[in-house]
């Protein structure tokens, strides 16, 4: 029990810290809607928000209304990477603890790779929320790191796969033979 513990600590800090990444956005997201408000001090955006009935806001309040919805575009974006990127993590944690039969690579590597890669992936949520409220183009660098960071994370497992594959090919091969050779011997002792 206290090994399945240990070899599961990585990713378990690696979707805790993901996870606050995702709740920091959506507390940067409700910041800007809730900061949203009219000259008489009234809020500008309904609650719930819905994009689809700021129509008729006035002109002069235009570009707070845009700054909302970029976020709450932003958001939407955050939470539906973060569901695609975390099976992710968690597959190469499972299996990348397989590569350790590779020469220099050891449990805590691997177990490192998941954390720095988690913190990576965190650091770029963090930039492209930040960039996405400010302005569409700020966003491009952190989403692109972030891009990566899956990449790495799908490449890695991947490449695991694949060498089970190939790792499963060859040792169906050696039954086969064995099973072959003990067929032949079989035969041999009937006749």
């Amino acid at each position: 029990m206290e090994s399945l513990r240990h070899s599961l600590l990585a990713p378990t800090c690696g979707t805790f810290v993901m996870v606050l990444g995702c709740v920091d956005s959506m507390m940067c997201m409700i910041k800007v809607r809730y900061a949203a408000k009219d000259d008489n001090a009234k809020p500008l955006l309904p609650h719930p928000y819905k994009p689809w009935e700021t129509a008729g806001k006035e002109e002069k309040h235009k570009e707070i209304i845009e700054k909302a919805y970029r976020a709450f575009k932003m958001y939407e974006n955050v939470k539906e990477w973060m569901f695609i990127s975390l099976p992710l993590m968690w597959t190469f944690a499972v299996y990348g603890k397989g590569m350790t039969s590779l020469p220099y690579i050891s449990e805590n590597l691997v177990d490192g790779m998941i954390l720095l890669s988690s913190l990576l992936y965190t650091f770029a949520n963090r930039r492209y929320t930040k960039g996405y409220v400010d302005s569409t183009g700020k966003r491009v660098k952190p989403f692109y790191l972030r891009t990566n960071v899956v990449k790495f994370w799908l490449a890695q497992w991947r490449s695991r796969t694949f060498r089970r594959r190939l790792t499963r090919r060859s040792d169906c091969k050696k039954l086969f033979s064995i099973l072959q050779v003990r067929m032949h011997c079989w035969i041999k002792k009937i006749k």
